[in-house]
């Protein structure tokens, strides 16, 4: 009869003996968070009668057993697996409950929805790379990079876990696509200056009084350009991530989206204001911005629409990022080696969208609309913690 106990922390380890064989019991790991000590047994006692009264074939010893949350699946050693795409897709979108916002869950859901309606159904062993790679290449170029982004993750999913074959899959492209894209988002975003004065706008735009100061969503906006991290880190920063020169981006209640905590030393600029907005705001123990995402967008894109009305559509929070980016790339004249250490990404080819032949010349043609002097007063008030 199986027989259940503790294994560490987080796992039951269920045993199950097969005299017969005389071999060595068979090992089943249920986690601790979906099973209780007794649900295990259950299970591993119904999968022992299912091999003994030879269900279906069913011989637990040529058998691999996966469980994730409240589910046990069986894997066949002979690669065959008894999952459809739709099921494997569950699983791995639930895995990444735990690591991403809720609005990026909602994202990945929204660009599965038509490729599970067409191959949902299909069980995840018939899937081929010539099929998934037809299905890749439809539509403009931004949808087919998303679709690749997300196919990509829940088919290396599926072959750590399951062992389905890999699935290799590849975007085709023209070069005007790629330069348009590329032209685009280049086009898209804000000089120093315009940061400034959005920043600025925060106290007009929402005069009535909330449950956060409007300037506070000023410093949190501006932040985002003077030190370009993912707006999660900045909802998620405490007092404690900066010692001295250095910032850690990270704790044990939230980590950032390479899953450790990491270590940054922004610039002199950004640690100043770092600073002052951790003299303002800062609380030991607590987020210095205790604000949703959702509620900065929401007031975000208020300021902006009256700020810059034909660019709504495309401005929003993470543009500042973006703009933070080329403001440390083209005026700052940063490597991209260090500029990576500042922002979080993993590799080179993630900061090639922000290099462009004409970024120099464009930046100093915006400039001109303003006045520098007066740009560079209100600056020093943001750093001095006046504004």
């Amino acid at each position: 009869m199986a027989s259940v106990s503790s294994f560490n922390d987080s796992l039951w380890r269920a045993s199950i003996s097969d005299k017969r064989r005389h071999k060595n019991a068979k090992q089943i790991y249920y986690p601790k968070d979906s099973f209780s000590k007794r649900q295990a047994k259950q299970s591993a006692t119904a999968l022992e009668h299912r091999h003994k009264d030879g269900e279906d074939d069913f011989d637990l010893w040529k058998v691999d057993v996966q469980v994730l949350n409240d589910k046990v699946t069986i894997r066949h050693v002979d690669g065959t697996q008894q999952m459809n795409v739709r099921e494997l897709f569950d699983r791995w979108i639930e895995t990444k409950k735990s690591e991403l916002a809720e609005r990026s869950i909602t994202n990945y859901e929204q660009t599965a929805a038509p490729f599970l309606d067409e191959f949902g159904s299909l069980n995840i062993g018939s899937i081929n790379t010539t099929t998934i790679n037809n299905y890749v290449n439809q539509g403009k170029l931004n949808y087919r990079l998303n679709k690749k982004k997300l196919l990509s993750q829940l088919f290396d999913f599926g072959s750590e876990m399951y062992g389905i074959k890999p699935i290799k899959i590849e975007v085709e492209s023209t070069k005007a696509e790629r330069s348009e894209i590329k032209n685009k988002s280049f086009k898209d975003f804000l000089i120093e200056y315009e940061c400034l004065q959005l920043a600025s706008s925060f106290p007009d735009v929402i005069t009535r009084r909330g449950k956060y100061p409007a300037e506070m969503y000023g410093y949190f906006f501006l932040l985002l350009f003077y030190f370009p991290r993912r707006i999660d880190d900045f909802i998620h920063l405490k007092p404690e991530w900066i010692e001295g020169k250095v910032v850690y981006i990270g704790d044990d209640d939230y980590l950032p989206k390479s899953q450790e905590i990491e270590l940054t030393m922004p610039t002199e600029e950004a640690l100043r204001l770092l600073n002052t907005v951790v003299d303002k705001y800062g609380k030991p123990g607590k987020q210095v911005f205790p604000f949703t995402y959702i509620g900065a967008y929401q007031v975000f894109k208020k300021v902006v629409k009256k700020l810059f009305p034909d660019r709504l559509v495309k401005l929003s929070p993470h543009k500042l990022r973006d703009s933070g980016i080329m403001y440390h790339l083209h005026e700052l004249d940063m490597q991209p080696q260090e500029l990576m250490s500042i922002t979080g990404h993993a590799n080179f080819a993630s900061l090639e969208k922000y290099v462009h032949r004409s970024a120099k010349a464009l930046i100093h043609q915006r400039k001109t609309d303003f006045n520098v002097k007066s740009m560079l007063q209100l600056k020093n008030k943001f750093m001095q913690g006046e504004f």
